[in-house]
């Protein structure tokens, strides 16, 4: 995967809890889902997610990270310290989510995909 899971910063305060994503090379985030699951010990995970979020098209290049925020608010960009670039996004919650320890950030790159919309 060009992207990797840096970690969750300030779990259980709203206004900065966030995943944070490091781009290992350029690539489009829109092909990558962020889910939430339940560690259940080494490398397991439960097959329930609780959350999803499919990112935008936007492309990132090496270098960059993106930052999942769990509150509200409008998705944005800024130069970091570092000098590369941080691409927000939001889940627009109400609540922190990450306040349970056996809470786990699974990332998902999306090779191909099909929805079929079915009518009533």
């Amino acid at each position: 995967m060009k992207i990797k899971v840096q970690g969750v910063k300030d779990r259980g305060d709203l206004d900065n809890e966030r995943v944070v994503l490091k781009v290992l090379a350029d690539t489009d985030i829109g092909g990558y889902i962020l889910a939430i699951g339940r560690n259940l010990g080494v490398d397991s995970f439960s097959p329930k997610l609780s959350r999803t979020f499919w990112f935008p098209d936007k492309p990132v290049k090496q270098g960059d990270f993106v930052s999942l925020y769990s509150k509200v608010g409008t998705p944005g960009q800024f130069q970091n310290k570092s000098e590369s670039d941080t691409h927000t996004f939001f889940l627009g919650l109400d609540s922190p989510i990450w306040t349970e320890t056996d809470r786990a950030a699974i990332l998902f790159e999306v090779a191909d995909w099909q929805a079929k919309i079915t009518a009533d």
